[in-house]
């Protein structure tokens, strides 16, 4: 808010100085309850792929109403967001 103060501006002509990244929301079911799961070596798998989206991002969580792990990735290309997708899903499918 301090922004569209100073600027002078609407938060919507502030929201259009911002680029918008593919992302990919993946879903993986979880076989055992969430509470189990394994974050911190998740954590580490997901360490190694940040640098590959290093002006994008990569966000893993457990859902809180269903049984699923949910892996965010966004990244500036489209191909990049969909390798990285596929990867950790690959990777990650074990902590399910």
């Amino acid at each position: 808010m301090n922004a569209v103060k100073e600027l002078n501006e609407d938060v919507s002509t502030l929201i259009d100085r911002f680029g918008r990244y593919p992302q990919r929301l993946t879903n993986l079911t979880l076989k055992k309850p969430r509470e189990l799961v394994d974050m911190d070596a998740v954590n580490e798998i997901v360490k190694e792929y940040q640098s590959k989206v290093s002006k994008g991002r990569i966000f893993i969580r457990t859902s809180g109403t269903e049984p699923l792990l949910r892996i965010l990735v966004e990244a500036p290309e489209r191909n990049l967001v969909d390798e990285v997708s596929d990867v950790l899903a690959d990777k990650l499918k074990k902590f399910c």
